[in-house]
């Protein structure tokens, strides 16, 4: 049997390990995700990283359990980050998300070497993060791989991107990643509607989805079967009336389509002046974001990068724009399109991990969710749209213990699901006390790199 292990992480040099089969959360407010509301007084068994009972009294005892008292406490799936460049922080970006109860992501591109790299790892228990699910190469049009070759961001773009113009290529890109081992497909320039037609096609047929960016004609993408749509749709509906919008947000929601708006952009990057953005990027010490010792000389340099962009780039009336992508979010959610939370860390100031609760947080103020809505949506629904729902995203007995414990009731305040006290993942328990030393050792990380 494989034995639940509690671990004294030293993230870069070494673990001891105190192992028990079995772990007892006794008296604990369960608040499951299956559609029930909160359950007082629960006692969960964990045994080989499965969820073997769930009791209203404590009825077992086992020699070698460990039990923890759940009084006052609140049951959580792990969860999901639906849309994160993992590679684009380095290492350290794994443990930043499992501190903060994300025991899942899916990964939307990045050095595809890297990346399955880290989720094979993962798998195998020698390294310490959430499961990772990757599309590997993006499929992008010809002419954007040499727009990026000609700017002098050639390097290892093979890695990363797949130039796509005809049915033909789509069908090899296709076949291409899903040799690689990827989990699903990324489409982003390649907007040629018989191209994309064919990439969705392909895809299907080995058994892979297919999520591309909301920036493209919706008709094409919701006639292909395309089954995400990334970012916030934005001026491409505003042409429409409101009757005109919600018969084809109808039309996305039969369909099966989610959206993964990474509103968490807005709020805490795009609309922040840019001044105070160069500010927390160029200093260490800054006191304007308390997360920024955490993160990476490579992340930096990418939002360097980013802020010489910004700098560069015509001013946007966000006022107005913002306006519309927010109604049109809420009128999709109405219609009963599935919205699931996703940061693009990567992006300047979208801290990995950290950032997860603010896009719950933004789910909840800006699409409309309640506290309990926006926790089925970054937990049950993202595992399902994952093909996953029977292993992950609700409490129940024979599901995966892959869970957070909170000392506070996110359903009084979402803000709460940063109040963690354990996270259980991959058949593993950390404490408080680990998942603080798993920051504190990125923080020395990130100190140490010159």
């Amino acid at each position: 049997m494989t034995r639940l292990c509690l671990i004294c992480l030293l993230f870069a040099a070494f673990s001891v390990q105190v192992c028990a089969d079995t772990v007892i959360i006794e008296n604990v407010n369960m608040i499951p995700m299956t559609g029930k509301g909160l359950q007082p007084n629960r006692t969960v068994v964990i045994d080989d990283g499965v969820i073997q009972s769930i009791q209203k009294k404590n009825k077992f005892k086992g020699a070698g359990s460990v039990v923890i008292d759940g009084t006052g406490k609140f049951l959580i799936p792990g969860l999901w980050d639906m849309h994160v460049h993992v590679e684009s922080q380095g290492p350290t970006t794994l443990p930043m998300l499992l501190a903060n109860g994300v025991t899942s992501i899916r990964d939307a591109g990045g050095d595809y070497r890297t990346n399955i790299t880290w989720k094979d790892e993962v798998d195998a228990g020698v390294r310490v993060g959430p499961r990772i699910k990757t599309c590997g190469p993006i499929l992008e049009s010809k002419a954007f791989v040499q727009r990026l070759i000609d700017r002098g961001l050639g390097e290892g773009i093979d890695n990363s991107r797949i130039g796509v113009d005809t049915p033909e290529e789509a069908q090899a890109a296709v076949e291409r990643v899903k040799a690689l081992g990827a989990d699903y497909i990324k489409v982003r320039t390649a907007k040629n509607k018989t191209t994309h037609k064919a990439i969705v096609d392909a895809a299907t047929q080995a058994g892979l989805k297919v999520g591309g960016h909301a920036d493209y004609p919706y008709r094409i993408q919701i006639a292909s079967g395309q089954s995400s749509w990334e970012h916030t749709p934005t001026a491409l509906l505003n042409n429409k009336t409101e009757k005109e919008r919600r018969v084809l947000y109808k039309e996305m929601a039969r369909n099966g389509v989610v959206l993964v708006p990474t509103l968490s952009n807005y709020e805490y990057s795009i609309l922040k002046p840019v001044e105070y953005v160069e500010e927390i990027v160029e200093n260490p010490d800054t006191k304007n974001s308390a997360r920024r010792k955490y993160v990476s000389r490579q992340l930096l340099e990418s939002w360097r990068a980013q802020v010489v962009d910004t700098k560069e780039s015509p001013v946007r009336n966000w006022d107005k724009l913002l306006e519309s992508s927010y109604r049109n979010l809420r009128e999709m959610y109405e219609e009963g399109v599935r919205v699931l939370p996703g940061t693009d860390t990567g992006v300047v100031l979208i801290y990995p991990g950290f950032s997860l609760h603010d896009e719950l947080d933004q789910l909840v103020e800006h699409v409309g969710m309640t506290p309990h809505q926006a926790l089925i949506a970054g937990t049950r629904d993202c595992a399902e749209f994952m093909e996953m729902g029977d292993q992950l995203g609700t409490v129940e007995k024979g599901k995966w213990a892959d869970l957070v414990l909170l000392n506070e009731n996110p359903l009084d305040n979402i803000r709460y699901t940063e109040s963690i006290e354990a996270v259980f993942s991959q058949g593993k328990m950390y404490t408080r006390e680990q998942l603080d030393a798993m920051l504190a050792d990125v923080e020395k990380q990130v100190r140490s790199e010159k």
